[in-house]
């Protein structure tokens, strides 16, 4: 419940004010921004990560508990994906337009974070990136060259 509370505050606090921020102020965050973004992405991993760790442990001592912690995270897990399909995937979609106008670096963390948020969450995300054909075969192109670099 935390991280997603912590996710949601740091999109609302870091991400928001970024993407409607005047252009040399842009320009000054790039710290924070890669920060930000940094920690998003372990967000989304950890997320991936509990939900295949959610299906293989089945097994527990008090099924009534189990249950609960079950409904609970597939509720919390839900809430946490529409947030990000909402307002989460917008703002970096903005911002990485924005970013790239300005040539700085920190467009390729935003485009990182894209593509981890493609790696989670999919065919939601897909429907989001309907807008953007040519990012989204940018981002499946280079999810597929770093799938090919850890096999190697």
């Amino acid at each position: 419940e935390r991280r997603g509370e912590a996710t949601a505050r740091l999109a609302k606090d870091v991400l928001g004010p970024a993407a409607d921020a005047p252009d040399a102020a842009l320009a000054k965050m790039d710290g924070r921004l890669a920060d930000a973004l940094r920690i998003l992405r372990a967000d989304l991993r950890l997320r991936k990560g509990a939900r295949a760790k959610d299906r293989a442990d089945d097994d527990g001592d008090d099924p009534a508990a189990a249950a609960l912690d079950k409904a609970r995270g597939r509720l919390l897990g839900r809430a946490s994906k529409k947030h990000l399909l909402e307002q989460v995937l917008p703002t970096l979609l903005a911002l990485r337009h924005r970013l790239r106008a300005l040539r700085l670096g920190v467009a390729a963390d935003v485009e990182a974070t894209l593509a981890e948020a493609l790696r989670a969450h999919g065919a939601a995300v897909d429907a989001v990136l309907a807008n953007d054909p040519m990012l989204a075969r940018e981002l499946r192109y280079d999810l597929k060259r770093s799938r090919t670099a850890q096999a190697c």
